[in-house]
């Protein structure tokens, strides 16, 4: 037998020795729709395709490293998301992350999630059991003011000051984050959270004719408290999202609230697995 004909034939075997062990366990897909039904992608993909959590993924949420800088649920996404249709990661909006990593929890573990939530009135604790496509689900509405299917949206505030605004990527968010971890490094024990104000100023592109980074950071600084929670609120209305808010009643006072979901490690991990809460 020639030599080639021997690697063709140890390839042939190993590959039907791979169909054995794929048979076993077979992977399935879904395809699921992006909040953002595509507008702002230069593909135009509305969907991308999923697959369940398997033990390589189960890596990556106990990953110590992983969980410290932050990066868990950004690997889990690109481990399980089989097909983009041509999306790329830095552009997915962060909308449509939230949207894919309930898809996989749903995928991977089914569509009960069991929280504990505490009264905002009475500070009662509530054991919930949470049905993730019922209870919550996609929220699309504000994409018809984007201007001509681009990710900037014009605002005028209660204040009567133009603004031109984005939604914000996963691009975004890791800058954001390599921004907090250098305000850590350099301030320490002085550094003061700032969440808040990373998130608009990240959001905005202009405020009247101002467009410099500077100068819009100036301009924040300076903003009322009210301009800038209505801000916010705007945002959120324009923002396509997984939509974690519930309304709660307690069973002890009878409040009547929307609350948001806690969107944790934990929602991976659900209690009694692996010792993680």
């Amino acid at each position: 037998m020639s030599q080639s004909n021997a690697r063709s034939l140890a390839q042939a075997k190993h590959e039907e020795h791979l169909e054995k062990i794929n048979s076993i366990y077979k992977i399935m897909t879904e395809t699921i729709d992006l909040p953002s039904e595509g507008r702002f992608y230069n593909s135009g993909a509305k969907t991308v395709d999923i697959k369940p959590i398997t033990a390589k993924e189960e890596d990556i949420l106990s990953n110590e490293r992983l969980l410290r800088s932050g990066k868990a649920f950004d690997e889990l996404i690109k481990a399980c998301v089989v097909n983009w249709n041509g999306i790329n990661f830095d552009d997915l909006l962060v909308g449509d992350k939230n949207a894919i990593l309930i898809a996989i929890r749903i995928i991977s573990l089914g569509d009960e999630y069991n929280v504990n939530v505490t009264c905002p009135n009475c500070m009662t604790k509530s054991d919930l059991s949470i049905s993730l496509k019922e209870d919550l689900g996609i929220k699309l509405s504000g994409l018809q003011t984007a201007e001509n299917n681009e990710n900037i949206f014009n605002w005028v505030s209660p204040l009567g000051i133009n603004y031109k605004l984005r939604l914000l990527t996963s691009k975004d968010q890791a800058a954001m984050e390599n921004e907090t971890k250098q305000k850590k490094a350099i301030l320490k024990n002085n550094y003061k959270e700032s969440t808040f104000s990373d998130f608009l100023y990240y959001s905005i592109v202009s405020i009247e004719e101002f467009t410099d980074r500077f100068d819009i950071k100036k301009l924040l600084e300076n903003a009322p408290s009210t301009e800038l929670r209505a801000l916010v609120n705007y945002i959120k209305e324009v923002s396509p999202d997984y939509d974690m808010s519930y309304k709660f009643e307690c069973s002890e006072c009878n409040t009547i609230q929307d609350i948001n979901i806690p969107f944790t490690i934990g929602f991976f991990w659900p209690e009694g697995r692996s010792g993680k809460k």
